[in-house]
């Protein structure tokens, strides 16, 4: 909920933005979301004394997170083929 639906328009980051897409490791990603981002609203999901994601639920979030780029790129390039009059193969 708090980075939107699909990774977009929510009161955090936007995690499926391109640019967050292309810049953030996969280590940075799991990283926030085992210790959280001091000082933000994002907190540690992996905590002592605390009900905690295990390493398998982080990484099906990350590769869930991954997937909002994905769609980006689909998105993006199917707009650049309408825009040339490709079919999106090399001819």
């Amino acid at each position: 909920g708090c980075h939107g639906p699909a990774g977009r328009a929510g009161v955090a980051p936007e995690l499926a933005n391109p640019v967050f897409q292309q810049s953030a490791s996969d280590a940075f990603i799991v990283t926030t979301i085992r210790h959280g981002r001091p000082g933000t609203a994002m907190p540690a999901f992996q905590r002592r004394g605390a009900a905690a994601l295990s390493d398998g639920e982080i990484g099906d979030l990350l590769a869930y997170i991954r997937t909002w780029g994905q769609r980006a790129d689909t998105t993006r390039q199917a707009k650049t083929d309408t825009e040339t009059g490709s079919a999106g193969g090399a001819r």
